[in-house]
């Protein structure tokens, strides 16, 4: 929860936070942009627990011709799904838990960027 108030104060300041990876000390998008460079050939990306749909908003720019299928819990994100939706014929996304199964999941959505599904929870049901 912590880490979700800090990246929306810097968000409002037009800075993204972003956690290294210790093994290569490279962000996400630096990773992005060597696949890119190395003439990876991503056709499908599929972005689950999306929220507003940023992190595949910033992936558009590196593999602009993919398809991508966005995966999101939270209801009040849908505005900014839908968006980014509409300004790419290539993206469409889906209000929903992803589970390892069909059927019923619980969701735990106290955090608007975080949330966890359980197979077994008390806060929100799938």
């Amino acid at each position: 929860m912590l880490t979700a108030a800090i990246k929306k104060v810097f968000s409002t300041l037009g800075y993204r936070v972003e956690k290294l990876r210790p093994e290569t000390g490279m962000t996400m998008f630096e990773g992005l942009a060597r696949c890119k460079a190395r003439g990876t050939n991503v056709r499908t990306v599929i972005d689950v627990g999306a929220s507003d749909g940023s992190w595949s908003r910033e992936c558009l720019r590196y593999f602009p011709d993919a398809q991508y299928l966005m995966v999101e819990a939270q209801e009040p994100h849908r505005p900014g799904l839908q968006k980014l939706s509409t300004e790419n014929k290539n993206v469409d996304f889906i209000v929903a838990a992803a589970g390892k199964k069909d059927g019923t999941i619980y969701f735990d959505n106290t955090a608007l960027f975080g949330g966890l599904a359980s197979e077994e929870g008390r806060n929100y049901l799938f």
